[in-house]
């Protein structure tokens, strides 16, 4: 993937996607927020999707012992970081996550302040997990939660 390829990609490819951010809203508003689903595929991960689907291989994920060492061993890379590979858990999405850490890190009744730019995907979650949640996006409107 070039550096700028997410300049590569059009409104009119990005509008035939069927992901909320390009069905929820109508062709009259660009929703602004950026995230990787605007991006191309890196060529390994469409290949690795493309050979599953090949196989037929559309079950649910089960962790891999190199999924753990290959977290390691970029984090120890990259920020010096060391985590047993043991300790990486598979996680269907990056929200999900978010989710867990707020409900084994904060108390029910306490709070958390999340700096975001306002992604409504960030202000869902919380509502399964019983989290209260009090949101502030850019220019200082709570989003309706």
């Amino acid at each position: 993937m070039t550096q700028g390829a997410f300049d590569e990609v059009s409104v009119t490819e990005l509008r035939r996607r069927g992901s909320y951010k390009w069905r929820a809203f109508p062709d009259d508003i660009l929703p602004a927020f950026v995230a990787e689903m605007d991006f191309p595929l890196a060529p390994p991960v469409a290949a690795a999707i493309v050979d599953a689907v090949a196989l037929g291989d559309a079950g649910y994920a089960w962790p891999i012992q190199e999924l753990g060492e290959a977290v390691s061993g970029f984090l120890q890379a990259r920020f010096q970081w060391t985590v047993e590979p043991t300790d990486v858990t598979l996680l269907p999405d990056v929200m999900v996550g978010i989710t867990e850490v707020l409900r084994l890190a904060v108390n029910p009744s306490g709070g958390v302040v999340i700096n975001t730019a306002g992604v409504p995907a960030v202000f869902q979650p919380h509502r399964r997990g019983r989290l209260q949640g009090r949101g502030g996006a850019a220019g200082g409107q709570p989003p309706r939660l």
